[in-house]
C-alpha cells in the first residue's frame, strides 16, 4: 500500500500520485479503462507496483477519452507536471489497459516524453479496432459512439468510416528508437493482434491464464519493468 496518495488538480480534474514507503526511483503512468480489469483488480495492480517501490500516477480525466486530442494533451501535461514535482527518474514506465492504448501510443510518439518501457493489457491502438470489438454488443457500440462524439466534439452520427478518418488524422511519425513494449492478453483470446502497429516495431507478447489473473499479471509486470532499471 502507498505511504500516502497526493491529489493534484489539473484542468479541473483529480489526478493522483501514489507514493511508496521505499521508492526505487522509478515512476509508472497508468491508463486503465476497466474493460478487462475490474476497479478492484486495477487497484490491486497499482498497490502491487507501489509495494515494489514504484511511484504510480494517474488521472480521472482519462476515462471515456477515446484518445481525443484533449485527453492526449492532458496526459502529456500531467506527465510533465509530475516530473517537475516528484524526485524520480525522468524516463517513465507506461501501463495501459484497453482504450488507454490510444493515449499511450501517442505518448510513445512524442519527442518530449521519455518512455523507458511500456506494457499494455488487452490494448486497442485504433478507434476502428475498438469499434469492431463492440459490433456484437449494441449497447456498448452506442455508448462508444456517444462518448467519441463528445470527446472529439463531432457533429452528426458517428460511424466506422468517421472513426477510420480520425485514426488517419491522429497518425504521427514515430520517433526512434521506439520504447520496448509488452502486450498482455488472456490465453483464451488465442491470438496476438499486431495489425495496428508499425512493421518495424518489436512487441513482446505474454498470454495470461484464467486462474489468479491479477496475481500473475502483477508478478509479470514487476519482472518486465525490472529488466529496464539499468538502462
Amino acid at each position: 500500500m502507498p505511504v500516502y496518495v497526493r491529489y493534484i488538480d489539473l484542468n479541473g480534474c483529480k489526478n493522483s500520485y501514489s507514493i511508496p514507503e521505499k521508492p526505487n526511483g522509478f515512476a509508472v503512468f497508468v491508463l486503465f479503462d476497466l474493460s478487462m480489469l475490474t476497479e478492484r483488480e486495477s487497484q490491486q495492480l497499482t498497490n502491487h507496483l507501489v509495494e515494489q517501490g514504484y511511484t504510480v500516477f494517474s488521472s480521472s480525466l482519462l476515462q471515456a477519452h477515446w484518445g481525443s486530442p484533449n485527453a492526449v494533451n492532458h496526459a502529456k501535461q500531467l506527465v510533465q507536471l509530475f516530473l517537475k514535482q516528484e524526485t524520480v527518474n525522468k524516463r517513465i514506465f507506461l501501463l495501459s489497459e484497453g482504450s488507454g492504448g490510444l493515449i499511450a501510443k501517442r505518448l510513445m510518439e512524442d519527442d518530449e516524453i521519455d518512455i523507458r518501457a511500456a506494457s499494455f493489457i488487452k490494448p486497442f491502438f485504433t478507434l476502428e479496432s475498438c469499434y469492431k470489438e463492440r459490433q456484437l454488443n449494441d449497447l456498448a457500440k452506442k455508448r462508444m459512439e456517444k462518448e467519441v462524439k463528445q470527446a472529439f466534439q463531432l457533429e452528426g452520427k458517428v460511424d466506422l468510416k468517421q472513426l477510420i478518418q480520425l485514426d488517419q488524422s491522429s497518425k504521427r511519425k514515430k520517433k526512434a528508437p521506439v520504447p520496448p513494449m509488452r502486450v498482455f492478453r488472456q490465453l483464451k483470446d488465442g491470438f496476438a493482434n499486431v495489425s495496428h502497429l508499425s512493421s518495424t516495431q518489436f512487441v513482446d507478447y505474454y498470454f495470461l491464464t484464467e486462474t489468479s489473473l491479477t496475481n500473475e499479471l502483477s508478478d509479470q509486470l514487476s519482472f518486465y519493468y525490472q529488466q529496464f532499471h539499468m538502462d
